[in-house]
């Protein structure tokens, strides 16, 4: 019987929680963490070892905190030569941060991530810097200037915070103005001749006007070599800058203003061509990998396969009837080896992407109890870069030009209220964004497109447009129900309006025979005349339905060229509710239930096929968290939590079959329901004076159960069961940093920070229906040691140190894609070191 059903699924999702619950009572003196992270005398702490944050939007004990949270302090990042977002993921269990190729950082905190790199998409996690959003990825470079400290929120985040977000939420916390005057300088050299120059200066400009002005310029050579020819690619070069004023008018009001911005002409890198699509064993690290691409035009392709052409025995490669040797051979691999890698020859693969955000903060402390803030803020991003796709010499198999832009405006306005024993929020916020995505494909030697009815091309480009405006209001309260007791909650109404308008295009003269071909070739059948040969640049799109296209392009007939437009709006209701329990001062236990959401979303990187339109609808995900805390002064502290997250249309980036021609594209999808659960702890440990020991670890155990998708080698197949792409199992850090005084005026310091991802793949892997083909896309597991070892004056004000990142040189990846013919692979850094001096004045 169903209802019998729904009673007995009832009953099991009852037993899960209990034993989560049980684990974490077991494992629980009560706990309290936070990597090390007390932050500047600037906040008073509660006593010795007191962790403040203001995860909650107000300043607060992190003992009083019911929520996961890590957070790092700005001395250590500057130790740990913290200049780039991907190295939050060694310091934060749970974290993973992943190259896209597009420039755009891939997020993904706990298992929950979206593996789409358009850069009108946003994140699972949400940024902040210093309360203001950074609504996507691509805009995340120059958080790490200056800071103060980092706090990462783990769970859904949507009540206090202004971006809805299901894995949580990253607010990167800037130093602040001084009351008095002060500077400091910083420089760094290392590996490959990369380094930086950093410096700040600070203090008051009238008696109620004070500011700091922070910078940094960061260089280096290239640190990839080319496989083929004597060749570099990766050199550095950008610069980021922030300048926060504050003007504290009278002693009820007060303002900060902020304005920061980075310019990149760095290059961009080469993934690593890791096997030849259909995959039959072309694995790169058995350097059995033969084939690369050629031009088709006077050699067959038997179906689903790359061209047919003859094979030299001599020399091991596939030649053309033109004698165009273009395929690469075994020793030409790049091997386990992060450095080799190889692009097209005589190409510019570089950026000139700029970005600048303003930001004001206004607070009125309106009486004792009541306070009101705003908080307004608008940004522009403009993108314009050069990228390889396919790791090989062989010309245009792959190969992006990327130009963008987004514009970004939020307000937020927001009282606080402190009545007896309740805290009570309420507020409301606005956003409205543009984007543009303009990207140029360049594809002449893909198999795909060699050859459209007889008529060769050079690639095409896609134009996609987006119009955001999102609006909410929400409100929590804190009300302590004992001196021991306190129940919290929160609840936000939220709605997003996406319109879409976007189609594809020839990109030149040359290739426009081929695309008007493959339009008329539709039109025939459906009884319409053939259009005329499109023009380089005229939008187009491949509609086999006339309902469809009239719907999206408002009437024009079946196939004709034009753009297309969609409209996507939802709403949502995320909430939270917070039960915590103090049995001491310096401990604390935990319930927490929330929901949270992420907005619906346009995919931008693919306009062939109408299908690519489709957006994907919000995914939701509700979690619930049971955790504590404890800590003894300094010497120890300790945290746990056990999580179980339900999720429903989960997003992600996968191949979606939509006919003939095109076959599988890449496109965007929902796997309808899904499910984590896991387990994290923390601790602390302080022995002897100087000595700090830190380990941390997640546990994560994600699960598809239900969805129908398509397979690497376009086969439908029920991938329920599979585990989540990109979520390892296991996190796991660990840190030793000791201090000593070596003289009266001079300190030693050295530091270990050791960490550890098991493996986890790019794609699904179905646990009762294997497929072929999934080796190639497998993320092995990799350790990562990095070190520190110096000396600082006594007063604190100079410091000079060695620093080593990977220092065993580890090779390891963290993200395969298949593009074009071919799989790669983005791998990590190898090992870097070098040296860094700073002084305060």
């Amino acid at each position: 019987m169903p209802g019998e059903a729904k009673r007995g699924d009832g009953k099991m999702i009852s037993r899960k929680i209990l034993l989560l619950t049980a684990s974490a009572m077991i494992a629980m003196p009560v706990a309290a963490f936070a990597q090390n992270a007390t932050p500047q005398a600037a906040a008073d702490d509660v006593d010795v070892g007191e962790i403040v944050v203001t995860a909650q939007r107000r300043e607060q004990a992190l003992s009083d905190v019911g929520m996961s949270i890590s957070a790092i302090n700005g001395e250590a990042l500057k130790t740990r030569n913290f200049t780039d977002v991907s190295d939050l993921s060694k310091l934060v269990p749970g974290l993973s941060v992943s190259d896209s190729g597009f420039s755009t950082p891939i997020y993904t905190l706990r298992g929950v991530g979206i593996n789409e790199p358009s850069i009108g998409s946003s994140s699972s996690v949400a940024i902040y810097v210093d309360e203001v959003p950074l609504a996507y990825p691509v805009m995340t470079q120059g958080t790490t200037l200056d800071l103060q400290r980092v706090e990462v929120l783990k769970g859904p985040q949507g009540t206090l915070y202004g971006q809805n977000s299901t894995g949580g939420a990253i607010n990167y916390i800037a130093n602040k103005p001084t009351d008095e005057f002060s500077a400091g300088i910083s420089a760094t050299l290392g590996r490959f001749m990369r380094g930086n120059v950093e410096g700040f200066i600070s203090g008051p400009l009238a008696p109620t006007l004070k500011a700091r002005v922070a910078v940094r310029g960061s260089f280096g050579n290239g640190w990839q070599q080319s496989i083929t020819r004597n060749d570099k690619l990766g050199k550095v070069k950008n610069f980021t800058g922030r300048a926060i004023v504050d003007w504290e008018a009278t002693e009820n009001f007060k303002a900060s203003f902020n304005f920061n911005g980075w310019v990149d002409k760095s290059d961009t890198v080469a993934p690593q061509l890791v096997s030849v699509f259909p995959g039959n064993a072309f694995n790169v690290d058995r350097n059995l990998v033969v084939l690369d691409t050629v031009n088709s035009a006077s050699c067959s392709a038997p179906a689903g396969r790359l061209p047919g052409c003859p094979i030299n025995a001599a020399t091991g490669t596939r030649v053309t009837a033109a004698n165009n040797t273009v395929i690469t051979r075994p020793n030409l691999l790049p091997g386990r080896n992060a450095r080799r890698a190889d692009w097209d020859p005589g190409q510019n693969f570089d950026r000139d992407d700029k970005f600048w955000q303003g930001s004001v903060r206004a607070e009125w402390q309106l009486n004792d109890q009541v306070a009101l803030t705003s908080i307004t803020s608008y940004a522009h991003l403009k993108r314009d870069q050069n990228s390889e796709f396919d790791g090989t010499a062989a010309s245009e198999n792959l190969r992006n030009f990327q130009k963008g832009e987004i514009k970004s405006f939020a307000q937020e306005v927001r009282m606080t209220a402190d009545f007896a024993n309740i805290h009570w929020l309420v507020g409301a916020n606005y956003g409205r964004d543009r984007t543009n995505d303009d990207v140029t494909q360049f594809l002449r030697n893909a198999s795909a497109v060699q050859n459209i009815f007889g008529f060769p091309s050079n690639g095409g480009r896609i134009l996609a447009s987006q119009r955001i405006k999102n609006w909410a209001i929400f409100t929590s309260i804190d009300a302590e129900l004992t001196e021991q007791l306190t129940l919290s909650g929160g609840i936000r109404l939220s709605e997003d309006t996406r319109k879409f308008r976007g189609c594809g295009a020839p990109i030149d003269s040359f290739s426009t025979p081929a695309y008007t071909a493959l339009i008329n070739a539709f039109r025939t059948p459906a009884g319409l005349p053939p259009i005329p040969q499109l023009a380089a640049g005229q939008c187009y799109a491949i509609y086999t339905t006339a309902a469809v296209q009239q719907n999206d392009t408002a009437g024009l007939p079946l196939l004709t060229p034009g753009f297309a437009n969609r409209t996507l709006k939802q709403d949502n209701v995320p909430w939270n509710v917070n039960l915590n329990f103090k049995p001491t001062q310096s401990s604390l236990i935990y319930a927490r239930v929330s929901r949270g959401f992420k907005a619906g979303n346009f995919s931008t990187l693919n306009t062939t096929d109408h299908v690519a339109y489709n957006p994907v609808v919000q995914e939701k995900l509700t979690a619930y968290e049971l955790g504590g805390r404890f800590r003894m002064g300094r010497m120890f502290s300790f945290e746990a939590a056990a999580f179980r997250y339900d999720y429903i249309n989960k997003q992600l980036r996968a191949r979606v079959f939509v006919g003939p021609p095109f076959g599988n594209i890449n496109a965007q999808d929902t796997i309808p329901k899904s499910r984590l659960k896991g387990f994290e702890a923390s601790a602390t440990l302080r022995p002897v004076e100087g000595l700090t020991l830190t380990g941390s670890g997640t546990y994560i155990k994600s699960k598809i159960l239900r969805y129908i998708g398509q397979t690497v080698d376009g086969i439908s197949q029920d991938q329920s069961g599979s585990p989540f792409n990109f979520t390892p199992k296991w996190s796991l850090n660990g840190d030793l940093n000791y201090e000593r005084p070596l003289t009266a005026d001079l300190d030693g310091f050295f530091g270990v920070n050791v960490s550890y991802r098991s493996a986890t793949s790019a794609v699904f892997v179905p646990q009762n229906a294997p497929q072929p083909n999934l080796a190639p896309f497998a993320i092995d597991k990799y350790t990562l040691v990095d070190g520190q070892i110096g000396v600082s004056g006594g007063d604190g004000r100079w410091k000079a140190f060695l620093w080593g990142k990977n220092l065993f040189n580890k090779y390891y990846w963290t993200n395969v894609i298949r593009v074009s013919d071919v799989i790669v692979r983005f791998p990590g850094m190898p090992a870097t070191y070098g040296a860094t001096v700073s002084y305060k004045f």
